[in-house]
């Protein structure tokens, strides 16, 4: 029980990350071929999430199942960086998780 209390916590930990990590981007976001700034992405995520949130477990279902796509028109979401690059969201929130991760891992001396 205690381990599930851990990585339930650990999991919103994760996803308010994700979430926030929308919000303070200066990246565009695209939903059903309407570009947003970071703040409005966030919002829609954070309202999809809560909508959803007994369903999620873990930070890879926040992206499988409400970060990746529009669940009405199946259209993925994605992000225009300051380059101009098109890259799928979540393909990009799946490297800020694994960025995150690998920060926050405590480090053990060999």
């Amino acid at each position: 029980m205690v381990i599930a209390a851990a990585s339930a916590e650990q999991a919103e930990t994760e996803i308010a990350y994700l979430i926030r990590s929308v919000a303070e981007s200066d990246y565009r976001f695209v939903r059903n071929g309407e570009s947003y700034p970071g703040p409005e992405a966030a919002e829609h995520l954070r309202k999809k999430y809560q909508y959803r949130a007994d369903r999620i477990h873990s930070a890879e279902d926040f992206i499988d199942s409400v970060a990746s796509g529009s669940w009405l028109s199946g259209e993925p979401y994605q992000v225009i960086t300051a380059s101009g690059q098109v890259l799928a969201t979540g393909d990009w929130l799946s490297r800020r998780l694994t960025e995150y991760r690998a920060s926050s891992s405590p480090t053990h001396p060999e």
